[in-house]
């Protein structure tokens, strides 16, 4: 069952509670520079360990390249404020563990901030994000069904 509107890999597993276009970002311990790759960030509710989320990062062919099961709220996703960019980050407590990524869309700072919030929204919560999942596409924040 496909529920992505033809669009590969969105109805494998478990429906995505947010997911967006992005890409990753290196760390050299004091810089982050963007791996030119595209990709997509997919946040789902772990079907196998209820109450925690998985975070994955996929390539373009939506094939997982990096999958986290992490609890909602040892969680956070934000903007890099140190950038004027189109930098976040993934922060895991307590170890802590960082993840950089870049978003795709570049026009629209709307969007964006959509994107993060409702990733921020899902580690701090329990439920789904407005009972609804959500997909960016460089047009707009889109509700799935």
């Amino acid at each position: 069952m496909n529920n992505g509107g033809g669009q590969p890999g969105f109805g494998q597993g478990p429906p995505a509670l947010c997911e967006f276009k992005a890409g990753r970002m290196n760390f050299d311990g004091r810089m982050v520079t963007p791996d030119r790759r595209r990709g997509w960030i997919r946040v789902t509710r772990d079907p196998l360990q209820p109450g925690m989320v998985t975070f994955a990062y996929l390539d373009e062919g939506k094939t997982v390249q990096e999958s986290l099961i992490l609890f909602p709220d040892i969680a956070k996703f934000e903007k890099v404020k140190q950038s004027d960019d189109r930098v976040y980050l993934l922060e895991i407590q307590p170890e802590p563990r960082r993840l950089f990524f870049w978003m795709q869309v570049s026009v629209f700072l709307e969007c964006r901030e959509r994107a993060c919030n409702a990733v921020s929204t899902i580690f701090k919560s329990n439920q789904l994000f407005c009972n609804n999942a959500y997909r960016m596409t460089t047009k707009r924040m889109m509700p799935t069904a």
